[in-house]
């Protein structure tokens, strides 16, 4: 018998097959619900803690304040049932995006240990990005395009063009794109949703959510007020 090699290009198809998705059962989406909207949660709070001590003094002590808030709503979203926040949420906003879960864990990380972190161009460039996107899929739930927007995430091709646009900052700035909050989420996020398709089998919902599309137009709107 022959021995099959898997080459790059069957790997690729593997990683694309729209079949080959690992979505959570009935019995542990609940339990991702509560995980995801526990990071994601407490990591809303201390950004609005951070927009709040900065006209003020800024210290890190003022910002540790919000921890406790914070706490609280992490301990909220594990709640199970209709007293927890992450069930009325999840009936709204069904699960926040991968990029979300990975942004929200930077800002969490963060947040104790310094009081800002320099701001990328890159940051900038995906907030405007993604806020232009969010109102095509916007609009694209009025059936105002001649073909389906976000059905085009489920396309082997959006893949790849994803990965592109995750890759280029490394392309233009090397190593610097480390320091940009947003490229290396955004290829863990595309790397994670290439091998299990979460968390709806399709892209868009794995790199944006409408939560996240809100927050960064308006760290758009401000960066851009700033300048």
């Amino acid at each position: 018998m022959i021995p099959t090699v898997l080459t790059l290009s069957d790997a690729w198809t593997v990683l694309t097959q729209s079949g080959a998705a690992l979505l959570p059962d009935a019995q542990s989406l609940p339990w991702v619900r509560h995980a995801i909207w526990s990071l994601v949660l407490p990591a809303g709070v201390l950004l609005l803690g951070r927009l709040w001590a900065h006209p003020h003094t800024g210290a890190l002590h003022d910002l540790r304040r919000w921890l406790w808030p914070a706490g609280a709503l992490a301990v909220w979203a594990w709640v199970p049932g209709d007293w927890g926040i992450s069930y009325w949420l999840g009936l709204s906003f069904q699960i926040p995006s991968l990029v979300s879960g990975l942004l929200a864990i930077t800002v969490l990380v963060q947040t104790p240990k310094q009081r800002s972190v320099r701001a990328s161009p890159w940051e900038l460039v995906y907030a405007i990005g993604a806020g232009v996107l969010g109102w095509v899929l916007l609009l694209d739930t009025f059936a105002v395009f001649p073909v389906s927007i976000y059905a085009w995430g489920f396309e082997p091709g959006l893949y790849a063009g994803l990965w592109a646009l995750a890759l280029l900052p490394w392309v233009v700035s090397g190593r610097a794109a480390w320091r940009a909050r947003g490229p290396w989420q955004l290829c863990a996020a595309l790397l994670f949703f290439g091998v299990v398709r979460w968390p709806s089998g399709n892209a868009w919902d794995a790199v944006l959510d409408p939560w996240l599309w809100l927050v960064l137009q308006a760290f758009a709107v401000r960066r851009l007020r700033a300048r």
